[in-house]
């Protein structure tokens, strides 16, 4: 495989990871879950004036959630803390 190839193909491995942990949380949690909703159905003409707010908030119901979630379930939380490394340690060249 070329170089370029390879890195298309871990950028499109890292996007596919974020959106299945955006996916993951949406499932688990109510307030992600209306979120996504939100932004997903909101009007298209106010466009990107409001995606840095979006992404904001977005952060932040992330962020929330998985310090909520990551309380009630520790020790899963411990499992995907250790992925999330491994993911960055192999993606580091």
């Amino acid at each position: 495989m070329t170089p370029l190839r390879v890195r298309f193909a871990s950028g499109l491995v890292s996007a596919g990871s974020l959106c299945a942990v955006g996916a993951g949380l949406a499932a688990l949690d109510d307030r992600v879950r209306s979120f996504m909703a939100n932004v997903l159905t909101s009007d298209p003409s106010s466009g990107l004036a409001l995606a840095s707010t979006y992404f904001q908030q977005l952060k932040r119901t992330l962020i929330e959630a998985t310090g909520t979630q990551s309380i009630e379930h520790a020790p899963i939380a411990v499992f995907a803390f250790a992925g999330m490394v491994l993911v960055l340690l192999m993606l580091r060249k």
